[in-house]
């Protein structure tokens, strides 16, 4: 059931008490200083008041109500909308877990078909793709024929690449969205859209999830993180090699290599898992490719796995999920609202303050000015 409320910077609120003192100085000090004054009679009580005198103290207190409205907008009032996560049947929400990114490959070539088991496709024979997809999704949902529990608890997000990478889903807690995001995914069509570019696919994946870790230290800080990040981890399936796009030479962030992704990866701490569905790389030829991706997946605490006959895809997932959530505990928590900064006044007391000054000013200075 959601909730409403209002709420302000609390820490504007003791900022603009601090001042009141330096203020009440000010003010004291400027009176010590004036000049004397001395009361003489006027014609002020004989003569009738037009509306311009009944008018004339009206800039000033624009000016007053310019400073009011500066000072509400400073301590940023706001109404925050509190609803439990989707999903969560409004009772129960993970508190901690695991945050794991799939970094899926979806180059032209996912398009071929390789052996698969017939428990996966009757015909035995598959897309690279859609063995992907549906290795995937069981992963993620929980599949008991398949003896997969699901990520029930953790964070996924989805990061797909080709030439580019594309963040199709951020870290969260809605599987579901998760799985209608993967079930989109299909291999890019054109030469101007195709590629491998695995460094630089790892290497915005590992920046989204230091984003994210980041955000929830700042709310934890608050006393306002629902959910705590235990370790982190990617998710490479391809069934190639690096291998950038022509059309990129000379960006560096497109053309980043395995190692030096990893490398950041590491200073994350991220853990890598590369994984390869195309059985011909485990030929000769392909020996210094996958020393580079090996080495460059366990510097990070992950593995290099190539996926064949011997070694399916799901077997493959189980060992990972059973790595990465060892030491996580099914701990869950009485629900925790999500926060969601439904309507913010501050542009609206900024706008009213600026509008406030501009009048001040024109009737101060065209309508009631002073002459000596």
């Amino acid at each position: 059931m959601e909730k409403w409320a209002f709420t302000i910077d609390v820490k504007a609120i003791i900022f603009l008490l601090c001042c009141l003192p330096l203020f009440w100085l000010v003010r004291r000090w400027g009176k010590l200083r004036a000049l004397p004054k001395m009361r003489l009679s006027a014609m002020q009580a004989f003569s009738t008041e037009s509306r311009r005198v009944y008018f004339q103290n009206l800039p000033r207190w624009l000016f007053i109500a310019a400073f009011s409205f500066f000072l509400i907008a400073f301590i940023d009032p706001h109404t925050v909308r509190w609803s439990p996560l989707e999903g969560s049947g409004g009772d129960f929400l993970p508190k901690r877990g695991v945050a794991l990114f799939f970094a899926l490959d979806q180059s032209g070539s996912m398009r071929e078909e390789i052996p698969v088991p017939y428990d996966v496709n009757a015909s035995g024979r598959m897309a690279k793709i859609d063995l992907l997809k549906l290795v995937t999704s069981r992963f993620i949902a929980g599949d008991p024929a398949h003896h997969t529990e699901g990520l029930n608890g953790d964070l996924v997000g989805v990061v797909s690449f080709a030439r580019a990478a594309r963040v199709l889903t951020p870290l969260t807690l809605d599987h579901q969205k998760v799985l209608e995001d993967i079930a989109a995914i299909k291999p890019m069509q054109g030469d101007e859209n195709d590629g491998t570019a695995i460094g630089y696919a790892i290497y915005k994946t590992a920046s989204m999830i230091a984003a994210t870790r980041h955000y929830a230290q700042e709310l934890e800080t608050r006393g306002q993180a629902p959910y705590q990040i235990e370790g982190s981890a990617i998710i490479v399936v391809t069934d190639g090699l690096q291998s950038p796009s022509p059309l990129d030479k000379g960006k560096r962030l497109r053309n980043m290599d395995i190692p030096e992704a990893a490398a950041y990866a590491k200073e994350q701490g991220i853990h890598i898992y590369i994984i390869n569905v195309d059985p011909q790389i485990v030929s000769d030829e392909f020996i210094p490719h996958r020393h580079v991706m090996q080495r460059a997946a366990e510097s990070t605490g992950g593995q290099f796995i190539v996926v064949d006959g011997d070694t399916p895809l799901s077997t493959v997932y189980q060992s990972i999920a059973r790595l990465e959530k060892g030491k996580i505990e099914d701990e869950r928590a009485r629900a925790l609202p999500l926060p969601h900064r439904a309507f913010s006044w501050y542009p609206l007391c900024v706008a009213l303050g600026v509008y406030c000054l501009i009048l001040a000013f024109l009737f101060d200075t065209l309508v009631f000015r002073r002459v000596p």
